[in-house]
């Protein structure tokens, strides 16, 4: 912001400079207005006042403590209808001085009356000074101006204004058929979509069964309550459309799980076997067990996490895709396994983090043997902190581990951790001495001697008076 601050100030007659300036003071959010207003005040000589020459002199004259000379920026701006001059406008509307607030108010009264392109990218910040003990005045107006705007100008508003619009026509109900139904298909918002199917009659929303938008799904489902929709619902992609469909077959009297037993095949679809792990039990592991050695990838993760989430399937099968060529599959094997990790073999995982390893089956074993413990995960992160791949993370999680697992790491006096030694001398290069020396102490390597305490001048004072006053008493 204050490089922005010094371009406005130091701008010059280019004018593709200007109009690059200018495109970006527009496109500011809501918040960082405010921003830019203390970083031009302290860019700029207090003790000089800008010639209003220009809309940029006058958007610093703006934002100066002189209300005199704000007063005469917002006059400046009134005169010259622009999209920076209504932010300016928008901004001064909510001034703490009665002639300046009152003075910018009835310039953006005027703006709201005229070509929309001009205001429209100074709504969001209208809504966005809502808050503002003066900021109230102005955002029933531009809602009401929002309300008129063609639906093809709010391209140039910014989101918030774009769902205060749809919202407010929708309400009431200047939107047509038509427009409602370009909304719910082609609108970039998921919000906006959301309002506009909110309000699609019952007739048009088989038709929308099929958007993009998990919400519009979710609510075609859950408006309708169609059983053939929601049986062809049950293999969505996602979860909630899933669980709506599943509910809808429910009060239908059938079970959703019954379907998914069904739809199993040679290759079904990855929805399949999330949807009968959440609507299956125990007994329905020996089906996805089948998909653990599928040919395709996605099919052995899910059926990793749809075993992984019904609480089945037995340790060994996990163990035997910790080296699968996909790192996604090892990834769901190695989330399966980490509560079984105290129980693990040291040799298995040593072996998972050898060099010859590729790195999603390195880190694998990393995250298993993190998972031993409070100092098998220290031990673990500084002898894999110079590896190629999973050093970054190894360091981070070191600092972690002082910061957040050290003070409960307990060990008997006298025992310090095998091991330790070594790789603490070698860590010290990136560690540094300080976290270094904690290390020292959490393991107990040596004493941790506290860092030299500075005492002011005034605490020095305060005790030699209490001690002069206890000799007195």
């Amino acid at each position: 912001m204050d490089e922005l601050a010094y371009r406005v100030r130091d701008v010059g007659p280019d004018p593709r400079e200007r109009a690059a300036l200018t495109a970006a003071l527009v496109s500011l959010a809501p918040r960082q207005w405010p921003i830019l207003a203390d970083r031009l005040r302290a860019a700029w000589p207090w003790q000089v006042e800008p010639e209003l020459t220009d809309e940029f002199r006058a958007l610093i004259a703006s934002v100066l403590a002189d209300g005199f000379v704000r007063e005469r920026a917002v006059a400046y701006f009134a005169g010259r209808p622009s999209a920076l001059g209504a932010c300016v406008l928008a901004l001064r509307a909510a001034d703490w001085v009665h002639a300046v607030r009152e003075r910018a108010r009835a310039a953006y009264a005027v703006l709201l009356g005229g070509p929309a392109e001009i205001w429209l990218p100074s709504a969001d910040l209208v809504f966005g000074l809502e808050q503002r003990h003066e900021g109230r005045w102005l955002p029933p107006r531009v809602r009401e101006a929002l309300a008129e705007v063609p639906v093809a100008a709010l391209t140039a508003a910014g989101q918030r204004s774009r769902r205060i619009a749809y919202a407010t026509r929708i309400e009431r109900g200047r939107l047509s058929r038509d427009e409602l139904l370009t909304a719910v298909r082609d609108h970039p918002d998921g919000q906006v979509r959301a309002l506009a199917v909110a309000a699609v009659e019952p007739a048009d929303l088989l038709g929308l069964a099929v958007n993009r938008s998990v919400h519009v799904r979710r609510s075609v489902l859950a408006r309708t309550g169609d059983v053939a929709l929601a049986t062809a619902a049950l293999t969505d992609r996602n979860s909630g459309v899933r669980q709506t469909a599943q509910t809808i077959l429910r009060g239908a009297g059938e079970d959703p799980a019954a379907r998914y037993r069904r739809l199993l095949g040679p290759d079904p679809r990855t929805a399949v076997l999330r949807g009968l792990a959440e609507t299956g039990g125990a007994a329905d592991a020996g089906l996805l067990v089948a998909y653990l050695t599928h040919r395709r990838a996605a099919l052995r993760s899910a059926a990793v996490r749809a075993l992984r989430q019904l609480d089945a399937g037995r340790v060994d099968d996990f163990l035997a895709l910790l080296t699968d060529s996909e790192p996604a599959v090892v990834r769901q094997a190695t989330r399966a396994l980490l509560r079984h990790a105290p129980e693990l073999s040291p040799a298995l995982l040593r072996d998972l983090l050898g060099d010859r390893r590729p790195p999603h089956v390195r880190l694998a074993g990393y995250r298993l043997e993190a998972a031993r413990g409070t100092w098998p995960a220290l031990l673990v992160a500084l002898r894999t902190a110079d590896d190629p791949a999973l050093g970054p993370k190894a360091r981070r999680d070191v600092v972690d581990w002082l910061d957040r697992w050290a003070a409960s790491a307990y060990l008997p006096a006298g025992k310090p951790v095998e091991g330790t030694a070594e790789l603490l001398d070698g860590a010290e290069r990136w560690l540094g001495p300080e976290r270094t020396r904690l290390l020292r102490f959490h393991a107990r390597l040596g004493k941790a001697e506290p860092p030299p305490v500075r005492v002011s001048f005034r605490s020095r004072s305060l005790r030699w008076i209490r001690c002069i006053s206890r000799r007195s008493a």
